[in-house]
């Protein structure tokens, strides 16, 4: 299957599946959601609970999960150790646990250890071969190689199995790397509205969204999205960093500086260039914004 015939089974998939009732997540659309923890609650609620019941692997696996939405929110990479070590506890308990299989290859992902993160991936799969999330690992690990017929079976697979915000968004990212940018759009569309355990989640994908729009000349529709998400997440990163890209097409230098400045030096380790593994480009040269954060590995419905 050519990436072209398999982008257009991705956005027919996406198309039918947007009308289906779902679960709704915190932050979805502008629907009104239930105050839900943060991921710091998470970490100390899941921290206690672990040195309460040290068997327990499925909180193990919970406690790496968090680590890692706590790496993507505050761009601290020792994060993702503490996230292994976690999820290596998990799998020591159980070694045919096979979210704990997943959460390694997701630490190895985000490492851009791409190979050894497809070995985990694929021992996820051969004890559980219907987890969504070691598809979506697996078509991040082709698409950051270039293999883009690769990463779109493993992106439709993951749509099949589990159409959500980390489905929804992986697959926006794929059309606009190979040029698609009408339906990236309306997918990374479906992405927000689908909603997320984490206002982290949702304001990365509109500051995606924003960046896609920049890309391809939509400046109003950019400044549209970043006002949307400056409202809901003032002070995330990527957030500010697409209201200073947004600001800077419009020659206000001064205000694109401004917002970015100080919250992006702290972040400094976040890459901003397209793609994260800064090798893959699309068949037209197409520069994609930056997907240093991708939407998180778990199925977050």
């Amino acid at each position: 299957m050519t990436p072209r015939i398999a982008l257009a089974a991705v956005a027919a998939v996406a198309l039918a599946l947007g009308a289906m009732p779902g679960v709704r997540a915190a932050d979805g659309g502008d629907a009104v959601a239930p105050e839900r923890p943060s991921v710091d609650q998470t970490i100390d609620r899941l921290t206690t609970k672990t040195r309460r019941e040290r068997q327990d692997r499925a909180a193990w696996t919970a406690l790496g999960d968090a680590f890692m939405q706590k790496a993507r929110e505050s761009a601290d990479l020792s994060y993702y150790g503490r996230a292994e070590q976690a999820f290596e506890q998990a799998r020591t308990l159980d070694a045919g646990n096979a979210e704990a299989l997943v959460g390694l290859a997701w630490v190895q992902s985000a490492r851009h250890e791409f190979e050894r993160s497809t070995e985990w991936a694929r021992k996820a799969l051969a004890v559980d071969p219907t987890s969504a999330a070691a598809y979506g690992l697996l078509g991040d690990a082709a698409l950051e190689l270039g293999d883009y017929d690769l990463a779109a079976e493993h992106y439709q697979k993951m749509l099949d199995l589990r159409p959500d915000i980390s489905a929804y968004s992986r697959s926006a990212h794929f059309l606009f790397v190979i040029g698609d940018v009408r339906r990236a759009t309306w997918v990374m569309d479906r992405a927000i509205k689908a909603g997320a355990p984490y206002a982290e989640n949702t304001a990365w994908c509109r500051a995606q969204l924003a960046l896609m729009h920049l890309a391809t000349g939509n400046l109003v529709a950019a400044e549209q999205i970043v006002e949307q998400a400056m409202a809901r997440a003032p002070s995330n990163y990527h957030v500010l960093f697409a209201q200073g890209r947004v600001r800077a097409a419009r020659a206000n230098y001064a205000g694109a500086i401004e917002p970015t400045g100080g919250r992006a030096r702290s972040h400094r380790s976040t890459r901003w260039s397209w793609p994260s593994a800064g090798s893959t480009r699309s068949p037209t040269t197409r520069r994609a914004p930056s997907n240093s954060g991708r939407s998180s590995r778990r199925s977050t419905g």
